[in-house]
């Protein structure tokens, strides 16, 4: 390598959009065309054109270069990245605003916005620059090495890139995963360009030479590890479609080539190995994307003898993984051999997998409804709905209902509810009321009662399951008890529900208050012991703003005396409260206040 294009490497280096159609020629400066505000709105969108202002007011801009009819400039991020900014223009027009910033791929970004405001508003801070190439042509041998040093000293990091170019030159690797790799080496490049030159590799092995397809096997491999070894960085629906087309290509070339059949088979499995590494391939049901089409190609093209050869070699790998690798190994296994197994071995096998579905689905196609049962009672979550699918169309649809009431009960999961709501939707109704009660119980709150109240009334059963409800929420829902109660119109039942001992604290307060004030006209007397207790809930979470409420609702004990003609009713309260907070300053301060408020 010659000395001056080392030299140059700082200024190619930091700024691989130096060279383009907008540098100048020797002589006088090459003008700009003339643009506003207005013109730079039409290229950024009035979002990024106000934050490049914001970006310009804290200076985020430096750096700035005038080389012809581009302007170059760096942009500081809005964390610790520093991004590059390039604009070329025609002698009309602005034709080019690109950013190295990842949001530069949908178009125009922020940072181009804060670069073309930076020349409107102060042209003289960018500095008019040759190419580089012509700057460094002018330069003598020892003004070139004195450059190199520089740059050296300046940025060290750079100096594997110098020994590297520095080196003897050997040639860089010709294989497909060299070249595969090297796609990804290309600075900017965005997903649909990555994508458009991974698939003109694939383009180039389909058309080689040859009858084994030994180009294309190891072609598509190449390129789907590059992609998948670079996941989820590289996730972008365009190299997503590249992966699948090397699932395409290996299936192909096992069905077409006889010779090649093993080997491309195998390449299947090592695209499924990706997932198991990343500990998202647990067998058909999670398998996304890569794994779910290797899973696909291995299934149509591979005899039940081959997936049997396939599942050995697999086995191979799970016995040397570690145990979490393992278990995705023996899940893909178990997809391969699954009709190729004894029972006892398909059995251990599924035990390792950690994946009952499977198991399920072959006792039921047995007729084997009572093991499967007791397998399902044993699901995690993740697969307790998919098993009580297989059992409702068994047959078993109570049972599975009745099971899956049980697990929402534990820990009322969302997706679980919403299973029981939608069997209830396609009930008679009296078996609709039985499900929504299953609901209610899981999670006590006012959408799931006034809908077993609805179905209930609508199946004539109101009366009979009311009394059930009523105790459900006695045991579980109190607070949800006595407002259901008072718009029922049944106040005595609902100030009892809001008097019970445990009624929850401060956050169903506004619940107790609401009876409170129901009781206020005819039962006085309730009121007041209603507002005393809210008194010593609230007061129970201390802080100046609950002693604070506290004191307010005495305020009501007091003004209900003369009615409900319980004169010593706010002298207990406020006695209880002075017990137990008389020694907190706050709550001290708090009741001087009140109280002076009172003789006031």
């Amino acid at each position: 390598m010659s000395l001056a294009r080392c030299a140059g490497l700082e200024l190619h280096y930091l700024s691989s959009m130096d060279q383009g159609p907008g540098d100048a020629t020797e002589g006088t400066p090459t003008p700009l065309p003339r643009f506003g505000e207005s013109q730079v709105r039409a290229l950024v969108g009035a979002r990024n054109l106000e934050r490049g202002r914001a970006y310009l007011r804290w200076g985020a801009v430096y750096d700035g270069r005038r080389q012809g009819r581009a302007l170059k400039a760096r942009c500081e991020g809005s964390g610790e990245e520093t991004w590059r900014v390039r604009v070329e223009c025609d002698v009309r027009a602005i034709t080019l605003a690109h950013c190295t910033c990842p949001a530069a791929e949908a178009g125009p970004c922020k940072h181009a916005a804060a670069v073309l405001l930076a020349w409107l508003s102060s042209p003289e801070d960018f500095a008019e620059v040759e190419p580089s190439e012509r700057a460094l042509a002018r330069r003598s041998r020892e003004e070139l090495l004195s450059f190199c040093l520089e740059v050296l000293r300046r940025r060290p990091e750079l100096e594997p890139l110098f020994e590297t170019l520095l080196a003897t030159p050997r040639g860089e690797g010709t294989g497909w995963s060299a070249r595969a790799a090297r796609v990804f080496r290309r600075r900017g490049a965005g997903a649909e360009a990555l994508a458009g030159d991974l698939g003109v590799l694939l383009d180039e092995a389909q058309s080689a030479p040859g009858t084994d397809s030994g180009a294309l096997l190891e072609a598509a491999s190449a390129v789907a590890s590059a992609v998948l070894g670079r996941w989820p960085r590289c996730a972008h629906a365009a190299l997503g479609a590249v992966v699948d087309r090397c699932a395409e290509a290996l299936q192909n070339v096992a069905g077409a080539v006889p010779a090649a059949r093993p080997e491309a088979l195998w390449r299947l499995v090592e695209l499924y190995r990706f997932d198991v590494e990343a500990g998202r391939a647990t067998g058909a049901a999670s398998a996304r994307g890569p794994a779910r089409r290797a899973l696909t190609a291995l299934r149509e093209e591979g005899t039940a003898e081959e997936r049997a050869a396939l599942g050995r070699r697999v086995q191979a790998l799970a016995d040397e993984a570690e145990p979490w690798l393992a278990r995705g190994w023996a899940a893909l296994r178990a997809e391969l051999e699954d009709d190729t197994l004894d029972e006892a071995s398909w059995r251990a096998l599924h035990a390792q997998t950690g994946r009952a579905l499977p198991v399920a689905r072959r006792l039921l196609a047995e007729g084997r409804g009572e093991e499967a049962l007791a397998l399902a009672r044993g699901v995690q979550n993740h697969e307790l709905l998919a098993v009580a699918e297989l059992l409702v169309s068994s047959g078993l649809a109570r049972e599975a209902e009745a099971l899956v009431g049980e697990r929402a009960s534990r820990g009322a999961h969302p997706a679980q509810l919403a299973w029981l709501r939608a069997r209830a939707d396609r009930s008679e109704p009296v078996r609709a009321v039985e499900l929504l009660e299953l609901v209610l119980r899981a999670k006590p709150e006012r959408a799931a009662l006034d809908a077993v109240q609805s179905q209930a009334r609508v199946a004539g059963a109101w009366a009979e399951v009311r009394p059930r409800v009523q105790a459900l929420l006695t045991e579980r829902a109190l607070a949800l008890l006595a407002e259901w109660l008072l718009d029922e119109g049944d106040l005595p039942g609902a100030v009892l529900a809001a008097s019970h001992a445990r009624f929850p604290g401060a956050q169903h307060g506004p619940v107790r208050l609401r009876v409170a004030e129901a009781a206020e006209a005819r039962h006085p007397a309730w009121a007041q012991a209603l507002y005393a207790r809210h008194a010593e809930a609230v007061a129970r979470g201390r802080g100046r703003a609950n002693y604070r409420e506290a004191l307010r609702a005495l305020d009501k004990v007091r003004a209900l005396e003369a009615r409900s003609g319980d004169l010593t009713a706010l002298r207990t309260a406020l006695g209880a409260l002075e017990a137990q907070h008389g020694k907190a300053a706050a709550f001290r301060e708090e009741l001087d206040a009140w109280r002076q408020g009172r003789a006031a």
